[in-house]
């Protein structure tokens, strides 16, 4: 048997050994599989199966078959094409080795982009609190370019943001000089503005953009101020001056969005929890927030990317906005 004939042999009982093994996992799982669409079905035969019993075996011996028995087939095309009778069996072991090592790298970079995937859905962390102040610009950004210019100013249920932190003008303190904080504060004002605009143009049962935010009081945003300044040379007018502009600038998006019918969208109280939260879409965003010497702390954010954890977590700023407008009385009622 020449050379030509034996790898076609080695080839064909391989791809052989592969289709039995992926006709096997077909029949034994085709109420799964009718229920999905083609492509997925070639990929869960390939990876993993969606069952508990699905072990790599048989996926790592029809894989590494399927794989190797069309790169020797392709390496056999390309070494019969050359015409090189003597070197016939060198071309197509090398041919097919490259083509074996650019396949699993592949399938290797892409099985490490959809690890990767899954990890950030999952979520991630933010230690940096500049860092979560770009982020948040990024974000935020996003979120208002998808309502203007994509919805063209027609609210779809993710043109959401909810807030809950002592001091809503994030890194005003730390980062007082900084675009990345100056964006932010520019952000709050035009979500604002955004809010009071979909409740003007907003029709019976329209979906509206939502912006809401607890923070503290008056009394508490000075205390925070007065907290982050302990032990600094800091005047004490500059201090009041800074909460009181802060203190202005919540009464100035107040009255934006109250002259156009609504309520909020800052609600203020003397207590805020140590744990806070931003929604921007369906992206969560929880940190704590600490004053502490001439620095805001902040504790590993974690972001994570679900709208249910959005849902939960926008349930829970409504029980505590609730209590905001009436500390009396009993919520759970």
């Amino acid at each position: 048997m020449s050379a030509y004939h034996a790898l076609v042999a080695v080839a064909a009982g391989l791809l052989a050994i592969a289709f039995t093994i992926y006709a096997y996992l077909c029949w034994k799982n085709l109420p799964i599989l009718e229920s999905q669409r083609t492509p997925r079905t070639f990929v869960d035969l390939f990876s993993h199966l969606p069952v508990t019993e699905s072990g790599p075996a048989p996926h790592v011996i029809a894989g590494a078959s399927l794989l190797t028995g069309l790169s020797l087939l392709v390496g056999i095309f390309l070494a019969d094409r050359m015409g090189e009778e003597e070197r016939f069996f060198e071309i197509t072991i090398a041919s097919a080795g490259l083509l074996i090592a650019v396949s699993f790298s592949f399938v290797t970079i892409w099985t490490l982009w959809q690890t990767r995937r899954i990890d950030f859905r999952a979520g991630y962390k933010i230690f940096d609190f500049l860092d979560l102040i770009k982020k948040l610009n990024l974000e935020l950004d996003a979120l208002t370019k998808s309502y203007v210019e994509v919805y063209d100013k027609r609210a779809q249920p993710f043109h959401r943001v909810y807030l809950v932190t002592t001091e809503p003008f994030l890194g005003s303190l730390s980062y007082k000089d900084l675009p990345a904080q100056k964006a932010f504060r520019n952000h709050l004002e035009e979500l604002s503005k955004l809010r009071a605009q979909s409740l003007r143009s907003k029709a019976n049962g329209d979906q509206t953009f939502e912006f809401h935010v607890v923070c503290g009081d008056a009394e508490t945003i000075l205390k925070f101020h007065r907290e982050f300044y302990n032990g600094a040379n800091q005047p004490v007018e500059e201090i009041e001056r800074a909460a009181k502009e802060a203190n202005q600038d919540i009464a100035r998006f107040n009255q934006m969005v109250q002259e156009a019918g609504g309520e909020g969208p800052f609600y203020r109280t003397n207590r805020i929890p140590p744990v806070q939260f931003m929604v921007i879409g369906n992206k969560l965003f929880e940190f704590t927030l600490e004053s502490q010497g001439s620095m805001t702390e902040i504790f590993n954010t974690q972001v994570v990317f679900d709208t249910r954890f959005c849902r939960n977590y926008i349930e829970t700023f409504d029980v505590f906005r609730e209590f905001v407008r009436n500390p009396d009385e009993d919520i759970a009622a």
